[in-house]
């Protein structure tokens, strides 16, 4: 969900009209079924193939004009399903008048389609008109173990979710959120988790001041953390590789991690970058995930160095 006005910009080069809102759907209709961008214009709806690489299925199909839309139902058995129903002329192209979409954000979704389509209705009667939308449950009208397709992916086993900086996380249900910062704490183990997300910045200006790659980030992140520490031995620096991409993240990922010791804790990081983020692909973010833990844990064999960085 975005109505991020440099994000739309960039879209609106695919479309070749305004963007004012647009979120990721799983779009599913009589012979389709695919993840898009779903884009609310002016005076249509626009599916943008996930890698920009322009409309879905084609430039002409991909365009669902306000006017051919009769009505919209949201499924009131879930939160994502959102259901549009098309006039005789708008499911010629479809060879159905049933367009289903999947989303996060749906309810949003459906009411800026309610807004933008009023506002269109105006525009060409000069008049004030309403989109029908109503909750129904929809699971009988469609098969849903065929169709639906649940965009996010449930933690693993014994972790729960938890959203910072509007990324989520799994995060071992052992460790009690301390409501500040990122900062997660478990009792049992006296170990502390941290997430730091900092803000997107231009590739370009990473280069003009010498952090083109992450290991620069780590390098001043290692000498940070140690100025304040005594007997400080660095067991690993090296880089490190993100190995799974639960949400088909299309971005450049690198990686690097980071494992200490010092007179009084033990401390280990993975930081990571994000680079190419869409729409526009010429910035990227940086994330440090650390554990933390008093060293006497390591010295007396109650937690293991390799257990931090496996954290």
């Amino acid at each position: 969900m975005s109505t991020d006005a440099a994000a739309c910009t960039a879209l609106a080069e695919r479309t070749k009209a305004p963007i004012r809102y647009f979120e990721l759907v799983q779009f599913t209709t009589t012979g389709h079924d695919v993840s898009c961008f779903l884009g609310v214009g002016k005076h249509a709806l626009y599916l943008i193939r996930r890698n920009l690489g322009g409309l879905y299925p084609s430039e002409q199909g991909g365009v669902i004009y306000f006017a051919y839309i009769k009505s919209m139902v949201e499924d009131q058995e879930n939160g994502t399903d959102l259901l549009l129903f098309l006039s005789d002329t708008g499911s010629k192209f479809w060879n159905s008048n049933q367009l289903w979409f999947t989303a996060e954000h749906r309810h949003s979704l459906a009411q800026r389609i309610q807004v933008a389509w009023a506002t269109d209705h105006v525009y060409r009667f000069g008049l004030v008109g309403h989109l029908r939308l109503v909750k129904h449950p929809l699971r009988e009208t469609r098969d849903h173990k065929k169709h639906t397709v649940d965009l996010a992916v449930k933690p693993f086993r014994g972790c729960s979710e938890v959203q910072y900086h509007s990324y989520k996380f799994f995060v071992p249900e052992s460790y009690e959120n301390q409501e500040h910062h990122g900062l997660f704490f478990d009792k049992s183990r006296n170990i502390s988790l941290q997430f730091q997300v900092h803000e997107s910045v231009k590739l370009t200006d990473l280069e003009a001041s010498n952090h083109g790659h992450i290991r620069w980030i780590a390098l001043e992140y290692k000498q940070a953390i140690t100025a304040m520490m005594s007997r400080v031995v660095v067991t690993k620096n090296s880089s490190y590789q993100k190995k799974m991409n639960l949400s088909n993240d299309i971005c450049e990922w690198t990686g690097w991690e980071v494992a200490l010791r010092s007179e009084k804790i033990a401390k280990a990081a993975v930081l990571l970058r994000r680079s190419f983020l869409p729409p526009l692909a010429d910035s990227a973010q940086d994330f440090i995930i650390s554990v933390e833990c008093p060293k006497y844990l390591i010295d007396d064999g109650k937690v293991k160095e390799q257990q931090l960085l496996h954290e």
